[in-house]
Protein backbone atom coordinates (compact mmCIF):
# COMPACT_ATOMS: atom_id res chain seq x y z
CA UNK A 1 0.00 0.00 0.00
CA UNK A 2 0.60 3.49 -0.96
CA UNK A 3 0.38 5.16 2.42
CA UNK A 4 0.25 8.87 1.14
CA UNK A 5 -1.90 7.68 -1.88
CA UNK A 6 -3.92 6.20 0.32
CA UNK A 7 -3.88 9.10 2.80
CA UNK A 8 -4.82 11.91 -0.22
CA UNK A 9 -7.65 9.36 -1.34
CA UNK A 10 -9.28 9.40 2.32
CA UNK A 11 -8.71 12.83 2.95
CA UNK A 12 -10.45 13.91 -0.43
CA UNK A 13 -13.11 11.47 1.19
CA UNK A 14 -13.62 13.66 4.23
CA UNK A 15 -12.82 16.99 3.13
CA UNK A 16 -13.42 17.29 -0.68
CA UNK A 17 -16.25 19.25 -0.33
CA UNK A 18 -15.14 21.83 2.07
CA UNK A 19 -13.23 25.16 2.38
CA UNK A 20 -11.73 27.52 4.55
CA UNK A 21 -13.57 29.50 6.98
CA UNK A 22 -14.11 33.06 6.90
CA UNK A 23 -11.14 34.15 8.13
CA UNK A 24 -9.03 32.87 5.10
CA UNK A 25 -12.14 32.44 2.70
CA UNK A 26 -12.40 30.58 -0.53
CA UNK A 27 -9.41 28.09 -0.05
CA UNK A 28 -10.29 24.49 -0.89
CA UNK A 29 -9.19 22.56 2.15
CA UNK A 30 -7.87 19.78 -0.17
CA UNK A 31 -5.38 22.98 -1.10
CA UNK A 32 -4.67 23.40 2.92
CA UNK A 33 -3.75 19.66 3.51
CA UNK A 34 -2.11 19.37 0.40
CA UNK A 35 0.64 22.59 1.08
CA UNK A 36 1.01 21.25 4.48
CA UNK A 37 2.09 17.96 3.64
CA UNK A 38 4.50 19.43 1.05
CA UNK A 39 5.66 21.44 3.75
CA UNK A 40 6.12 18.06 5.95
CA UNK A 41 7.50 16.14 3.05
CA UNK A 42 10.14 18.83 1.96
CA UNK A 43 11.30 19.18 4.95
CA UNK A 44 12.01 15.49 6.33
CA UNK A 45 9.05 14.16 7.43
CA UNK A 46 9.01 10.51 6.37
CA UNK A 47 5.98 8.97 4.73
CA UNK A 48 4.19 8.50 8.34
CA UNK A 49 4.33 11.44 9.16
CA UNK A 50 3.06 12.83 5.62
CA UNK A 51 -0.07 10.96 5.69
CA UNK A 52 -0.66 12.10 9.15
CA UNK A 53 -0.42 15.69 7.46
CA UNK A 54 -2.65 14.94 4.87
CA UNK A 55 -4.66 13.65 7.42
CA UNK A 56 -4.41 16.29 10.72
CA UNK A 57 -7.90 17.92 10.65
CA UNK A 58 -9.93 14.66 9.96
CA UNK A 59 -11.05 13.70 13.39
CA UNK A 60 -11.61 17.63 14.76
CA UNK A 61 -13.69 17.97 11.33
CA UNK A 62 -15.11 14.45 11.14
CA UNK A 63 -15.45 13.00 14.89
CA UNK A 64 -14.50 9.72 16.17
CA UNK A 65 -15.47 7.66 13.26
CA UNK A 66 -12.38 9.13 11.35
CA UNK A 67 -10.30 8.07 14.12
CA UNK A 68 -11.47 4.41 13.85
CA UNK A 69 -11.10 4.33 10.26
CA UNK A 70 -7.52 5.79 10.37
CA UNK A 71 -6.45 3.54 12.96
CA UNK A 72 -7.56 0.57 10.96
CA UNK A 73 -6.43 2.06 7.40
CA UNK A 74 -3.03 3.50 8.67
CA UNK A 75 -2.22 2.27 12.26
CA UNK A 76 -1.79 3.46 15.36
CA UNK A 77 1.71 5.08 14.45
CA UNK A 78 -0.29 7.67 11.80
CA UNK A 79 -3.17 8.07 14.58
CA UNK A 80 -0.50 9.04 17.32
CA UNK A 81 0.58 11.87 15.25
CA UNK A 82 -3.23 12.92 14.61
CA UNK A 83 -3.93 13.21 17.77
CA UNK A 84 -1.15 14.95 18.80
CA UNK A 85 -2.01 17.92 16.55
CA UNK A 86 -5.80 17.67 17.27
CA UNK A 87 -7.41 20.38 19.24
CA UNK A 88 -10.35 19.26 21.83
CA UNK A 89 -13.38 20.14 21.14
CA UNK A 90 -14.76 19.18 24.28
CA UNK A 91 -14.09 22.33 26.60
CA UNK A 92 -16.52 25.01 26.19
CA UNK A 93 -14.83 28.02 25.17
CA UNK A 94 -12.14 29.05 21.97
CA UNK A 95 -9.45 30.45 25.28
CA UNK A 96 -9.66 26.80 26.71
CA UNK A 97 -9.32 25.39 23.54
CA UNK A 98 -6.38 27.19 22.39
CA UNK A 99 -4.66 26.82 26.28
CA UNK A 100 -5.34 23.26 25.74
CA UNK A 101 -3.59 22.96 22.31
CA UNK A 102 -0.88 25.07 23.32
CA UNK A 103 -0.05 22.68 26.49
CA UNK A 104 -0.03 20.33 23.72
CA UNK A 105 2.42 21.66 21.29
CA UNK A 106 4.85 21.95 24.54
CA UNK A 107 5.00 18.29 24.76
CA UNK A 108 4.91 17.40 20.65
CA UNK A 109 6.66 14.84 19.36
CA UNK A 110 9.10 15.25 16.71
CA UNK A 111 6.78 14.34 13.53
CA UNK A 112 3.51 16.06 15.22
CA UNK A 113 5.53 19.25 15.98
CA UNK A 114 6.64 19.56 12.45
CA UNK A 115 3.21 18.91 11.30
CA UNK A 116 1.87 21.47 14.03
CA UNK A 117 4.45 24.22 12.61
CA UNK A 118 3.70 23.34 8.73
CA UNK A 119 -0.12 23.81 9.31
CA UNK A 120 0.20 26.75 11.61
CA UNK A 121 2.59 28.36 8.98
CA UNK A 122 0.15 27.77 5.97
CA UNK A 123 -3.11 29.10 7.53
CA UNK A 124 -0.43 32.26 8.74
CA UNK A 125 0.63 32.61 5.20
CA UNK A 126 -2.99 32.71 3.73
CA UNK A 127 -4.28 35.00 6.09
CA UNK A 128 -0.97 37.02 5.16
CA UNK A 129 -1.87 37.23 1.48
CA UNK A 130 -5.56 38.28 2.23
CA UNK A 131 -4.47 41.12 3.84
CA UNK A 132 -1.90 41.79 1.66
CA UNK A 133 -4.29 41.92 -1.45
CA UNK A 134 -7.13 43.55 0.42
CA UNK A 135 -5.98 45.78 3.00
CA UNK A 136 -5.91 45.97 6.71
CA UNK A 137 -9.55 46.69 6.22
CA UNK A 138 -10.13 42.65 5.78
CA UNK A 139 -8.97 41.69 9.38
CA UNK A 140 -12.38 43.27 10.56
CA UNK A 141 -12.79 40.29 13.25
CA UNK A 142 -13.68 41.34 16.34
CA UNK A 143 -11.86 38.71 18.34
CA UNK A 144 -8.79 38.98 15.94
CA UNK A 145 -6.48 40.74 19.43
CA UNK A 146 -7.53 37.39 20.69
CA UNK A 147 -6.63 35.35 17.44
CA UNK A 148 -2.83 37.63 17.39
CA UNK A 149 -2.51 36.40 21.52
CA UNK A 150 -2.91 32.96 20.12
CA UNK A 151 -0.41 33.27 17.14
CA UNK A 152 2.22 34.87 19.30
CA UNK A 153 1.88 32.30 21.96
CA UNK A 154 2.22 29.24 19.50
CA UNK A 155 5.41 30.96 18.40
CA UNK A 156 6.60 30.69 21.86
CA UNK A 157 5.37 26.98 22.56
CA UNK A 158 7.07 26.28 19.39
CA UNK A 159 10.41 28.09 19.92
CA UNK A 160 10.50 26.22 23.68
CA UNK A 161 9.28 22.43 22.29
CA UNK A 162 11.83 22.67 19.83
CA UNK A 163 14.64 23.88 22.18
CA UNK A 164 13.44 20.47 24.52
CA UNK A 165 13.87 18.35 21.27
CA UNK A 166 17.41 19.78 20.33
CA UNK A 167 18.39 19.25 24.03
CA UNK A 168 17.54 15.74 23.74
CA UNK A 169 19.74 14.87 20.95
CA UNK A 170 23.77 14.67 20.90
CA UNK A 171 24.05 15.77 17.09
CA UNK A 172 22.06 17.89 14.71
CA UNK A 173 19.13 15.98 12.92
CA UNK A 174 17.91 17.58 9.43
CA UNK A 175 14.32 18.27 10.94
CA UNK A 176 15.48 19.92 13.91
CA UNK A 177 17.15 22.66 11.37
CA UNK A 178 14.10 22.16 9.17
CA UNK A 179 11.59 23.17 12.06
CA UNK A 180 14.04 26.00 13.30
CA UNK A 181 14.17 27.32 9.96
CA UNK A 182 10.06 27.13 9.85
CA UNK A 183 9.33 28.37 12.77
CA UNK A 184 11.76 31.61 12.41
CA UNK A 185 9.63 32.00 9.06
CA UNK A 186 6.49 31.54 11.46
CA UNK A 187 7.92 34.66 13.59
CA UNK A 188 8.01 36.43 10.75
CA UNK A 189 4.55 36.24 9.43
CA UNK A 190 3.77 36.84 13.18
CA UNK A 191 5.55 40.16 13.47
CA UNK A 192 3.64 41.12 10.34
CA UNK A 193 0.47 40.43 11.33
CA UNK A 194 1.10 42.46 14.50
CA UNK A 195 1.43 45.80 12.14
CA UNK A 196 -1.95 44.83 10.37
CA UNK A 197 -3.35 44.57 13.88
CA UNK A 198 -2.37 47.97 14.91
CA UNK A 199 -3.24 49.52 11.17
CA UNK A 200 -6.77 47.77 12.19
CA UNK A 201 -6.41 49.50 15.78
CA UNK A 202 -5.49 52.87 14.11
CA UNK A 203 -8.25 52.90 11.92
CA UNK A 204 -10.88 52.25 14.71
CA UNK A 205 -9.46 54.54 16.28
CA UNK A 206 -9.78 57.18 13.69
CA UNK A 207 -13.29 56.16 13.21
CA UNK A 208 -13.98 56.87 16.88
CA UNK A 209 -12.29 60.32 16.19
CA UNK A 210 -14.46 61.47 12.84
CA UNK A 211 -17.57 59.12 13.41
CA UNK A 212 -16.45 57.52 10.24
CA UNK A 213 -16.51 53.77 9.09
CA UNK A 214 -14.21 52.21 10.59
CA UNK A 215 -11.59 51.52 7.55
CA UNK A 216 -7.94 50.97 7.45
CA UNK A 217 -5.90 52.37 4.78
CA UNK A 218 -5.33 50.05 2.13
CA UNK A 219 -1.60 48.32 2.00
CA UNK A 220 -2.15 47.19 -1.10
CA UNK A 221 0.68 48.93 -3.47
CA UNK A 222 2.65 49.88 -1.36
CA UNK A 223 0.71 52.50 0.36
CA UNK A 224 1.78 54.22 3.50
CA UNK A 225 -0.62 54.55 6.49
CA UNK A 226 0.77 57.84 8.29
CA UNK A 227 4.85 57.04 8.22
CA UNK A 228 4.83 53.23 8.64
CA UNK A 229 4.93 50.54 6.14
CA UNK A 230 4.10 46.89 6.31
CA UNK A 231 7.27 45.14 7.50
CA UNK A 232 8.31 42.62 4.61
CA UNK A 233 7.52 39.11 5.14
CA UNK A 234 10.12 36.82 4.20
CA UNK A 235 11.35 33.18 5.35
CA UNK A 236 14.43 35.09 6.73
CA UNK A 237 12.45 37.20 8.69
CA UNK A 238 13.74 38.18 12.56
CA UNK A 239 12.49 36.79 15.56
CA UNK A 240 10.14 38.30 17.80
CA UNK A 241 10.12 37.33 21.76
Amino acid sequence: MDIIVESVKLASTFHSRERKKKSIPGIPKMGHLMEVAGIVQSNGGDEITVAAALLHDAIEHQGAGARDQIREKFGQEVLSIIEGCTESETLPTWRERKEAYLKMVETASLPALLVIVADKLQNGRALLRQLRLKGAEEWWNPRREEKLWYKQSLLKAMRRRLTQLEQETDHPIPMLVSLHLLIEEFAGLVTALTYYDRVRTMAQDHAGNTGGVPRAPSLRGGAKCTDTVAPAYSNHSKTVS
